[in-house]
């Protein structure tokens, strides 16, 4: 439990703001403590309340009227989540967004939403036309997949050739995991995975690590930033970490090390270089909090 002083200094923090998003974005540690210890609507009484996050009712129209305001996708989100997660989840976002620059443009967490509405990849083709091009174009459709609602009812031979596509038992599990349970539940997991690359859980000091930077995001506007290492791909690393629903993710910079023990110790030192900015909120990934910064460790790569 925090001391008297700290709470003193959380609830001066506060009055410093006129809205909690400003609150959260400017001061995630302060934010995220009083959230913590159910304080946050004491110490932001003075705040007015963000029609942006209020219990506002939109309807097409207005949704409509609002995203006519903003030039680019980011932008209404940011601005106005309400209204963009109106449009997402029924379905007229791209019509929201006709107008703006980069309409084509979508978000991972975007592509997930809407993935997960079909049953298979042909369904999702046809009436995501513009979610799947760009599925296609960013080369992600392996990810969305792995999203759709699919009803299908495996069987070995099937599993067999579904886990062919995978080099590692991690990404089936992730990209497959229908196929993936289907193995384990019928006893067959390690024929299928036998192609696969082996080796231990966790980190390998021996084999070729990254060190990378990934910038998260949250609806509410908490900026927050992430440096760890891994011997995969940074990429499929993130996808591992259990981001929140609506987060957005994107990786800054990797580093790259022929030896998993240099980039420990490059990492070790940039955590101390770090230490003052570290991330003292509400747990906010499944695993990995403690490599949460509150601004970007790229300014201290030296």
């Amino acid at each position: 439990m925090p001391k008297k002083t700290d709470w003193i200094r959380h609830f001066s923090e506060a009055k410093k703001y006129s809205s909690r998003s400003e609150f959260a974005k400017s001061s995630p540690s302060a934010y995220g403590m009083l959230w913590k210890h159910g304080l946050l609507d004491h110490a932001c009484s003075h705040m007015s309340i963000s029609p942006v996050y209020s219990q506002k009712r939109w309807d097409s129209k207005s949704v409509l009227a609002e995203a006519s305001k903003y030039g680019s996708r980011s932008e209404f989100k940011r601005a106005c989540s309400g209204a963009y997660c109106y449009a997402l989840s029924n379905g007229f976002l791209d019509q929201a967004c006709a107008h703006m620059r980069n309409a084509g443009f979508w978000h991972l967490f975007e592509l997930m939403a809407v993935a997960i509405k079909y049953s298979s990849f042909s369904d999702f083709r046809k009436s995501e036309p513009s979610a799947y091009s760009y599925a296609k174009k960013a080369g992600l459709n392996d990810i969305v997949a792995s999203r759709l609602a699919r009803r299908r009812s495996w069987t070995r031979d099937a599993v067999m050739s579904e886990a062919a596509a995978y080099g590692s038992r991690s990404s089936f599990r992730l990209l497959a995991s229908g196929a993936y349970k289907h193995a384990v539940e019928h006893g067959y997991l390690d024929d299928a995975c036998a192609h696969m690359q082996t080796g231990g859980k966790g980190f390998s000091a021996d084999k070729p690590a990254s060190l990378y930077v990934a910038r998260l995001f949250s609806p509410l506007g908490v900026e927050l930033f992430k440096a760890g290492i891994t011997n995969r791909d940074p990429s499929a690393r993130i996808a591992g970490l259990g981001v929140p629903d609506g987060w957005e993710v994107e990786l800054l910079d990797v580093f790259s090390f022929d030896c998993g023990r240099d980039a420990r110790i490059a990492e070790k030192r940039l955590h101390r270089k770090m230490s003052s900015y570290r991330y003292e909120g509400p747990s906010v990934l499944r695993n990995g909090n403690t490599e949460l910064f509150t601004t970007s460790p790229l300014e201290n790569m030296t």
